[in-house]
Formats: C-alpha cells, structure tokens, sequence
C-alpha cells in the first residue's frame, strides 16, 4: 500500500528488465509531507511562525493550499531534517526555491538565498503598496 506522496512504479531497475516484478518506489515531489520529520518537529515547525510562510509571510488560511515543512538547505546540500533547519512554507515559495540556496545576480556573482534561522526579513525584503499586517 503506497504511503501519502508515494507512488509505486514497477518496470525496469538496474537492469532487470521492463517485467520484472521488481516495484520500486518513488516519492511524489508535490507531496506537502516531509515524511522524516517527526510530528512534534512539525508542530513546532508551524508554532514557531503562527502559521504563516517564512518567505512570503502569507498566512495559512490565506493561501489557497496548505502550507509544507521546507528544508532551508536540502539534502541534496548536506542539510538535516533537524528543527533547525526547517521552514514552514506556502506552495509557491516552496516551488519557487526549491532545493536550491543560492542563484546568481545580474553581474554573474553568487548570491544566497533568504535563510529564516538566520536572516532578518525586514532586512532582506521591501513591500510596495499596503502593508502586510505583521
């Protein structure tokens, strides 16, 4: 039985042929469940920002989806599922950043992106037009 997020694909894997009975399975990327991290982490995670995006700020209810639990730096970057290093976040600013931490300015030079452990919003971010209500 698949797990939330999860797919099974069955069909060649290292070779062994397109009927092998071999199933393997594959995490579904738009799965909102982080699903190595605890439910006391996630409860956290969603109290420690009253249940709005860390990135954009948009509250839960506001956002048309629900929020997921984010990894401020991925896996893929040496990142842990640690308290710490997560984030709770809208769709769009989860799809928009991705696994990444970092893109490149117009000059060609690195820049980091937005960390909420560790970055100021108000610092990093300017709103134009009404206020965000904070």
């Amino acid at each position: 039985m698949p797990l939330r997020g999860e797919k099974i694909r069955t069909g060649s894997l290292h070779g062994l042929g397109a009927h092998s009975p071999v199933a393997r399975r594959e995490f579904d990327r738009s799965s909102p469940v982080a699903l190595d991290v605890d439910e006391a982490s996630r409860r956290l995670v969603i109290e420690r920002v009253g249940r709005r995006c860390e990135y954009c700020l948009v509250d839960e209810d506001s956002a048309g989806f629900p929020h997921q639990i984010d990894r401020i730096i991925s896996r893929k970057h040496g990142g842990s599922s640690g308290i710490g290093n997560l984030a709770y976040a809208c769709v769009l600013c989860n799809r928009y950043k991705g696994s990444d931490i970092a893109s490149i300015d117009r000059s060609g030079n690195p820049i980091r992106f937005f960390d909420p452990r560790r970055d100021v919003w108000d610092e990093h971010f300017k709103l134009n037009g009404p206020s965000s209500n904070r």
